[in-house]
């Protein structure tokens, strides 16, 4: 089994008369890791079964329409053009008027997190009556939904239905070399469709990848907007030789590193973050020790405070709220002449910063020495487990357990411990929710 299933035998079509939809008409199981997507209450039967009839040819069309941006735009809450992504990773969005569940495709960079939930449609006769969430390896995924393509374009080819609108994309995808198929996911991963894209886009996307370095090209288009495409790129590579002009020394650190065990990617990022702060934590020997500051943080690490306005600068406002510049990455991590790591942190609020810092230090000590690694808002395994490990170190949960006035606190409550830890609210209020320590009410 794959993870994603497409379980499916042909039918008859009955009356219909589109050649496309005569010729793919068929009964759907979806199987998303074992678990049923296409289980429903059938109103007219008053039975329920695990499949649903509906012609496969939409659903091929839309997968093959949405190629590059379904399986490599990651999930990022402030770009401005996220309000279409849920049109971009829905694959309900292809039902055509048949009963078809809610199920959303979220790329995580190696991984692909699918989303499913009830849903009633009276209208079509059924209820869809399972939901849950999975997350699964982006190439089984990729791979079981290239299956059902081809599948649907064979059976139209034997039915003597040619010259399809899916028949043309498809081909266009398969016959992609290496370089283009970078470029077609570069673009995707903008949110943009690679085969509508004018002469000046291609060009733009084309110039801003050589800009960059290799290691960080994925995790800027994954964050950049096509409107600021060139001044942000700009912006980072200025950013990024200011680090590396530097001479400072952080023997410390690669020792640190040295010693640090590799991630476990197949773990739930979340605990391995965790896991990996307490390592960390344990190393030093801090036991309730806190960071409290940038200085203090510093000071944790066993670093010399002198050199600290050297190894982490913090961005500060060059652009008004909405400005292209602002915000677009929170941290960026890179390497000076000396091979030590300096810090780059855009946030401009002492908690946020200091967070910024801890989800930074722990790219450094589980990363590829040498290369540079941006640290942002994308929704991917490796972003969830820089934040879980900032949490972790910043407000471990064994020192919180021991704050909480009770199973049961107010946001006053969670501001104060906020306070204390020196993060933001928000960070306390997850640490408590993943950890199951207390339950946060509003009085």
């Amino acid at each position: 089994m794959s993870g994603l299933d497409f379980e499916f035998e042909w039918e008859d079509p009955k009356g219909s008369w589109v050649p496309e939809l005569r010729a793919t008409w068929a009964n759907l199981a979806i199987r998303i890791g074992g678990r049923s997507a296409t289980q429903v209450y059938d109103y007219g039967a008053k039975s329920v079964r695990d499949r649903i009839y509906l012609p496969l040819y939409p659903l091929a069309e839309w997968l093959a329409m949405n190629w590059w941006t379904l399986f490599y735009e990651v999930e990022v809450p402030r770009r401005q053009i996220s309000a279409d992504y849920r049109w971009r990773h829905n694959l309900r969005r292809a039902r055509e008027g048949f009963a078809f569940p809610n199920i959303m495709i979220r790329p995580m960079a190696g991984f692909a997190a699918i989303e499913w939930e009830p849903m009633d449609l009276p209208s079509c006769g059924v209820r869809f009556l399972q939901g849950g969430t999975a997350t699964l390896d982006a190439d089984s995924v990729q791979q079981a939904a290239a299956g059902l393509v081809r599948t649907v374009i064979e059976r139209l080819d034997n039915e003597g239905v040619v010259d399809t609108p899916l028949k043309h994309e498809w081909d266009a995808i398969e016959a992609a070399d290496k370089e283009e198929a970078m470029f077609c996911q570069t673009a995707g991963t903008l949110g943009l469709d690679p085969y509508s894209m004018n002469d000046a886009q291609s060009e733009e996307i084309f110039q801003v990848v050589g800009m960059l370095p290799v290691s960080l090209t994925g995790d800027f288009f994954a964050i950049a907007e096509v409107v600021h495409l060139r001044t942000q790129a700009q912006d980072l590579a200025q950013r990024l030789q200011s680090i590396v002009s530097t001479t400072f020394e952080l023997g410390v650190l690669r020792d640190l590193k040295r010693g640090f065990q590799p991630i476990d990617p197949f773990c739930a990022p979340w605990q391995e973050g965790y896991r990996l702060a307490r390592q960390l934590r344990q190393t030093l020997g801090l036991d309730g020790k806190l960071a409290g500051s940038l200085s203090g943080f510093w000071e944790l690490l066993g670093l010399p405070l002198q050199i600290l306005d050297s190894a982490v600068v913090t961005g500060g406002a060059e652009q008004p709220v909405g400005g292209p510049l602002q915000g677009y990455f929170d941290a960026l991590l890179a390497y000076n002449t000396a091979g030590s790591p300096g810090f780059m942190i855009k946030k401009q609020h002492e908690t946020s910063q200091l967070f910024a810092l801890g989800r930074s230090l722990f790219e450094y000590l589980t990363g590829t020495e040498g290369e540079p690694v941006l640290v942002s808002s994308a929704v991917t395994q490796r972003q969830k487990r820089n934040r879980a490990f900032a949490a972790e170190f910043l407000a471990p949960a064994e020192l919180l357990n021991k704050r909480l006035p009770g199973s049961v606190i107010d946001v006053a409550d969670v501001q104060e411990l906020a306070d204390h830890f020196k993060v933001s609210a928000y960070v306390i209020a997850h640490q408590l929710e993943n950890h199951n320590l207390a339950r946060v009410v509003a009085f």
